[in-house]
């Protein structure tokens, strides 16, 4: 990351300007830091006579204006006051022994309630632990144990001799201990049509479900390098672009090579596994789309309506010789043609079934058990098994059965009845059912 960028990007995530909160142990090193951070950066120190628990700090990059602002006063006062709603962020400074004449109890303490207050107020915060030798062992125990206590990022240094380094690695460790907004997954363009519940699809989800879990802020979004690990369907590298700016992190992930027909396969339900078999399908399927393409419109306006019209189309017309009429003096001609329309009938047909099993104890046992689970999950209810069929599977056979017991001759006559009405313009109707 460039250095203007991290100042660039932490001003478009606090809002244009970046507060941040100084907090510590009394001589931990505060101050310190704050004039070391106005020595080394690139930016104009403004005289702030309205606060002077506060520093300023003002420069342009790329024609915009960027802020930082320094807010040094207690978390107690801060809390009572209310302004630390207005902090971005906050740099906890805590120091080693080589600072508190070698003895950390009293700042352990002090260290520990900065850190539960600035965890009450939910901004994110990195400690910089001050010392004399930032190279030492001991320094670099310490530090390991500081932010597996407190769970942030920790950074060694000494306040009193800064470099630009130093600075901008506070920084950009800062940045990364915002958390996420959000993220976004990238697939190949070829399975944004897929369904969630695609093989592949779903298999994506599980791990990205699983993984995010464990994500709550920028620096965690490491944990998606290996998201994809023992895939069947997806590539183990994944491309990670953060823009920590906005706080939403882009995954782009590859599919394996040779799925394609594996998915083609799922999604027509019939082996698909060569360019030959793929043309056959597409031509079938080319057909078929055709033709439902003739009915969809009617077989809609059946579900919602009831009854739907397939109107004939111009190859449908059977045209037949013209013939000459006279009436009176006058002659004319008669134009005559016949074509075939399908008229789709809703028909609600009711099934039922009553299964009878046992003495009347057993039977009201199983009423019993059948009612309530239909109160706690009615589809697993409609799954129980009853002489070797689903509940579901008896409903269902009779319903076929009633489908298929219309009688062919009363069809045909359906059909007759239907063709004069049309034909004729007969708008009455009189069934009589025998």
């Amino acid at each position: 990351m460039q250095t203007y960028e991290i100042y660039e990007d932490l001003k478009k995530r606090c809002g244009g300007v970046i507060n941040i909160g100084v907090a510590g142990p009394s001589g931990a090193g505060k101050s310190t830091l704050i004039n070391g951070v106005v020595d080394m950066l690139d930016f104009s120190y403004v005289e702030n006579n309205e606060n002077a628990a506060e520093t300023l700090l003002k420069t342009v990059v790329n024609g915009e204006q960027t802020v930082i602002r320094f807010c040094e006063r207690s978390l107690n006062e801060n809390m009572a006051s209310g302004q630390l709603l207005n902090v971005d962020l906050f740099f906890l400074v805590t120091c080693d022994k080589s600072l508190c004449q070698g003895d950390r109890t009293a700042v352990e303490d002090a260290e520990k309630d900065a850190v539960e207050k600035i965890k009450k107020t939910g901004k994110p915060f990195v400690i910089v632990l001050n010392c004399e030798d930032v190279t030492a062992d001991e320094v670099k125990a310490l530090a390991e144990n500081v932010q597996k206590k407190y769970g942030c990022s920790v950074i060694c240094t000494n306040c009193a001799a800064l470099k630009k380094e130093d600075v901008n690695e506070l920084f950009e460790r800062s940045v990364f201990e915002f958390p996420v907004c959000g993220f976004n997954v990238d697939i190949p363009e070829w399975m944004a049509v897929l369904s969630k519940e695609n093989s592949a699809i779903e298999e994506l989800l599980e791990r990205v479900k699983k993984c995010a879990y464990n994500v709550s802020k920028i620096k965690d979004c490491s944990a998606f390098d290996s998201m994809l690990l023992n895939c069947k369907y997806w590539q183990e590298n994944v491309s990670v672009n953060l823009d920590v700016s906005t706080g939403v992190a882009t995954l782009k992930v590859f599919a394996k090579e040779g799925i394609f027909y594996e998915m083609l396969s799922e999604i027509a339900g019939e082996e698909i596994a060569d360019e030959s078999q793929l043309t056959s399908y597409i031509k079938t399927a080319s057909e078929a789309k055709v033709c439902y393409a003739k009915i969809k419109d009617a077989l809609e306006c059946a579900k919602v309506n009831g009854y739907g019209i397939v109107e004939p189309e111009d190859g449908d017309m059977s045209l037949q010789t013209p013939t000459v009429i006279r009436q009176g003096s006058t002659v004319g001609i008669k134009l005559k043609a016949t074509a075939p329309s399908y008229h789709i009938v809703k028909v609600d047909v009711c099934g039922e079934v009553s299964p009878i099993m046992g003495n009347a104890a057993q039977s009201e046992e199983m009423v019993k058990n059948v009612m309530e689970g239909f109160e706690k999950n009615p589809e697993e209810t409609w799954q129980t098994n009853l002489f070797g069929k689903s509940l579901k599977s008896m409903v269902k056979d009779g319903l076929s059965g009633k489908v298929v017991s219309m009688q062919e001759d009363t069809k045909i006559k359906m059909r007759k009845a239907i063709t004069r009405m049309v034909n004729e313009g007969k708008g009455g109707v009189i069934c009589i059912l025998l």
